[in-house]
């Protein structure tokens, strides 16, 4: 089940601001045009798991410290609300960043403004390895998505639901 939150104001601004300042990251594969949606999605994580301490680091190697644990945001930008069988994608070459888990959102615009924020889902890094399929870049999946990086993929619908995050933290489920 993935959580929806509405897009807020004060997120938007600065996201934008820490966009601007970030500029182009190396390896980015948009050249720093997602990094808006990025923040976004980090934004709006951090702000779902306030409850459990989340604090956002925003280094290269992870995002986001909750209950202990280093987790890298995945964002994807939207003009619809992802579906199950939608791909969470990291880039073969984000495979070696040093965290723990993975949570993937996506940010869904309309025109230039975003209107909703999806946490589609987490996966500890480990797990996600050993389950993702490597879909080479140039490779056009079944939906018509092209893929622009090596990159290893799983469908939102295999991730682990946000709200069981904590579950998760509190068995120290492989993260």
């Amino acid at each position: 089940m993935m959580i929806h939150l509405p897009a807020i104001q004060d997120e938007w601004e600065l996201a934008q601001k820490l966009a601007r300042e970030m500029g182009s990251l190396n390896n980015s594969i948009t050249g720093g045009a997602g990094n808006v949606a990025g923040f976004l999605g980090e934004l709006a994580a951090a702000r779902y798991l306030y409850y459990l301490g989340c604090r956002r680091q925003n280094t290269y190697q992870h995002d986001l410290t909750v209950g202990g644990f280093l987790f890298d945001v995945k964002t994807k930008r939207r003009t619809v609300k992802p579906e199950p069988d939608y791909l969470a994608a990291i880039t073969q070459l984000s495979a070696g960043q040093q965290c723990q888990g993975y949570i993937f959102t996506s940010v869904e615009f309309a025109g230039e403004i975003p209107e909703w924020i999806t946490l589609c889902g987490w996966m500890p890094k480990k797990r996600y390895l050993e389950k993702a399929r490597l879909v080479q870049r140039g490779e056009i999946q079944e939906n018509g998505w092209k893929c622009s990086e090596n990159c290893l993929v799983l469908p939102y619908g295999e991730l682990i639901p946000m709200f069981d995050l904590e579950v998760g933290l509190m068995l120290r489920l492989n993260v």
